[in-house]
């Protein structure tokens, strides 16, 4: 009787394992074949497909336009070179260039015409004195003022303090200012490319006389002061520079002065 139950028992245990083992197989199998599905469908990379509409332009408006009129990119391409070729458009073009051509010729005509125009007024000495120190930009002269020997870019005229410094010619006033160096200044445009400049002047100037005033020849426009601190050293005078296309000029070669080792002589 005992072994009757014991072999009742076994056969139980027997046909429990044989259902585990088959439970766990068919477990295995079920998860073998959605791994090897997952693996035939990769999922979708969103960045991939984002950049990859990001690179698809959208056509331009003549591009719809075209589509809407069943016309292809060669057609439109052909219409353009048809009309490039068209004899009415190259008339059109030539007319143009023409026109072009000559606005370009007056324009040359213009300058040519204006680099000649104006000749050099004729210069008077703007103030009532002698010239004391020369213009000299090669040979150093003597600087009483500041004690060494230094280039001179225009002329010294001495003459009283206060006097009147008149316009050399007819001109237009550029500008009033005061250097530094060189005191209370002004300079003046006139034709030919010419411009004249008086420095150490009166600092009453800078109150009666201002930029685009038009003045004439003999016209007074400063008075001699001294303001000028690198020759305050040397006799009250004015000093006077003159440049003809930008370049300095001496203007003793324009204008006659009187010098002072002439009122020396025997």
């Amino acid at each position: 009787m005992a072994y009757a139950t014991t072999k009742k028992q076994n056969r139980i245990l027997c046909i429990t394992l044989v259902v585990l083992l088959a439970a766990a197989a068919i477990l295995i199998a079920v998860t073998g074949s959605a791994n090897k599905k997952k693996s035939e469908n990769p999922p979708v990379d969103n960045k991939n497909t984002e950049s990859v509409e990001d690179t698809v332009s959208e056509p331009s408006e003549d591009a719809i336009g075209n589509l809407i009129q069943g016309k292809s990119t060669e057609d439109t391409k052909t219409e353009k070179e048809t009309e490039k070729s068209d004899p009415e458009t190259q008339k059109e073009e030539s007319k143009t260039t023409g026109a072009d051509a000559e606005n370009a010729d007056d324009t040359t005509e213009v300058s040519a015409v204006s680099a000649t125009e104006g000749q050099l007024p004729t210069f008077i000495v703007p103030v009532n004195g002698v010239v004391s120190k020369e213009h000299s930009l090669d040979v150093p002269v003597f600087s009483y003022t500041m004690n060494d020997y230094r280039t001179h870019t225009g002329v010294d005229i001495v003459c009283e303090l206060g006097a009147s410094v008149a316009a050399p010619a007819d001109g237009i006033v550029g500008q009033v200012w005061e250097d530094p160096m060189m005191g209370v200044s002004l300079n003046l445009i006139h034709s030919g490319g010419a411009v004249t400049t008086f420095k150490g002047l009166a600092p009453e100037t800078m109150e009666t006389i201002a930029a685009g005033d038009g003045v004439k020849a003999g016209q007074v426009i400063a008075s001699c002061g001294d303001t000028a601190l690198i020759e305050c050293g040397d006799e009250p005078h004015v000093h006077m520079e003159m440049t003809v296309n930008g370049e300095p000029v001496n203007p003793a070669d324009y204008m006659t002065f009187a010098y002072q080792s002439e009122t020396y002589e025997d």
